[in-house]
Formats: structure tokens, sequence, C-alpha cells
């Protein structure tokens, strides 16, 4: 009688030791992967440090990291990494070193397609078109107190958007488009 081995189950057996040896090298210590960075607590696979978050709130986690390991911490936070400084001097010094690097913020996709190609106030990207917005609302907030009753907006605006779902058209009554 003949032993038959189907296919698949080498190919799987094959893929399961390719992929244990690459992570066994990968983890191995004679990597230099550490770049010398700061000390940082001991992260899980898949979520990283996100476990040191759980049970308390976010800033007190953080303060009781900074605590033990100091004023700056490499974190993993899921698939992203992050630096947390908690030293108001070394924050400092980092948002003047770094102040272009950091003035970006991350390009989404849905921002980019609400933001109409990220020309809205919320997710501009780092160019002239964000330091004029960013003159011209500085301006109009130094103008002079102005109260706005936002209860009065809140509520037209919802009542035109129910009319425009009752009707489906603008009332001419309705003095906000």
């Amino acid at each position: 009688m003949e032993f038959y081995i189907p296919l698949s189950l080498i190919i799987f057996i094959l893929t399961f030791f390719y992929l244990f040896t690459k992570i066994k090298t990968s983890t191995s210590p004679h990597t230099n992967n550490n770049y010398n960075l700061p000390p940082q607590p001991w992260k899980l696979p898949l979520i990283g440090h996100l476990y040191n978050l759980f049970g308390s709130l976010p800033h007190i986690a953080l303060s009781n990291l900074s605590q033990n390991l100091g004023p700056i911490i490499p974190l993993r936070l899921g698939e992203f990494t992050s630096v947390v400084i908690s030293s108001p001097d070394l924050a400092k010094q980092v948002m003047k070193a770094n102040d272009l690097s950091l003035a970006n913020r991350p390009k989404l996709l849905s921002a980019e397609i609400v933001g109409y190609n990220y020309t809205d106030i919320i997710f501009p990207l780092y160019n002239e078109y964000r330091r004029q917005m960013r003159n011209i609302c500085i301006l109009e907030v130094n103008e002079g107190p102005v109260t706005v009753n936002l209860n009065e907006k809140i509520l037209a605006r919802i009542n035109v958007i129910a009319t425009r779902v009752a009707v489906g058209k603008r009332c001419k009554d309705h003095g906000i488009t």
C-alpha cells in the first residue's frame, strides 16, 4: 500500500516552517532593530502597548508610565508607532525642532473627500493655503467679542433640514440656505 501525502499538506508545512523561522530570526536579540530607543514597556504582538491604557483614564496611565520609564516613552499603539513626551521642557524642544514635520495632518481618504481635497479648515496640508486660512481665522477670532446664541442657530438649522426632508426643496421663508 502506498503512502499518499496531499500537496496542500506539504505546502502548509513548508509555509509554517518558513514563517516560524522568519519570526524566530526577526525577534532574536542579535538583530539590530533597536535604534537606541529609550526604555519602553513590554508589548504584545498585535496590539502593542494598548493594554497599558486599559483600566484607567489614558492621561493617568501615561503619567504612571512616565513615572516608571522616564519622560520619553516610545509606544506602539496597534499598527501606529508614537512617542509620548511627558516633560514640558522636552515637549517644547521637540515642538521647536520638529515644527514642520509635526504640522501636517494624516492623509485620510475620508478627509480628502469630505474636505474637498484637503482645502477645509480641519485637515489642510501644510502649505501656503493653510497659512492663509490660519491668519484669516485668527483675524476673525480677534476682531472682538461676539456673542452667538448657538441654540437658535442649531434649531434653525434643524428646522431647515427637516423642511427639506419633508418638502424636498428650500422654502422661501427660511433665511438659512
